[in-house]
C-alpha cells in the first residue's frame, strides 16, 4: 500500500498545481482521480491527512464553481493509468519562454 499512498498523494500535489497554474479543469479530475484511488485501495490520502493540505476538490470551487462536481466525477472515472500520467504531464516543469 505504499505505492498507493505515493500514487494518492502525488495526484493530489498533481490537482493543486494544475488548479494554480491556469488548468483548474485538470486540477478537479486529479482531484477526483485522487479520491477514486484512496477509496479503492484503502489508503489514506497522506496530503490531507497529514500534511494538512486542503482537499483540492473543495478548493477547486472557487474557480470552477457548479461545473466542479462534474469534472471530480470525470476525474473518479479515469483509469488509473491516465489519471498518473495527467499528473505527471501537470508535475513536468515547464520550459522557459526566455530564451537567456
Amino acid at each position: 500500500s505504499g505505492i498507493a499512498t505515493d500514487e494518492v498523494a502525488g495526484l493530489t500535489i498533481a490537482s493543486h498545481v494544475a488548479l494554480r497554474a491556469g488548468r483548474p479543469e485538470d486540477g478537479a479530475r486529479l482531484a477526483g482521480a485522487a479520491q477514486r484511488e484512496a477509496t479503492e485501495s484503502k489508503v489514506t490520502n497522506i496530503a490531507l491527512a497529514v500534511l494538512r493540505i486542503p482537499d483540492p476538490a473543495v478548493s477547486a470551487v472557487a474557480v470552477l464553481g457548479d461545473r466542479t462536481d462534474a469534472l471530480v466525477a470525470e476525474g473518479r472515472a479515469m483509469t488509473r493509468d491516465d489519471a498518473l500520467a495527467l499528473g505527471r504531464e501537470i508535475a513536468a516543469p515547464q520550459e522557459s519562454l526566455d530564451p537567456d
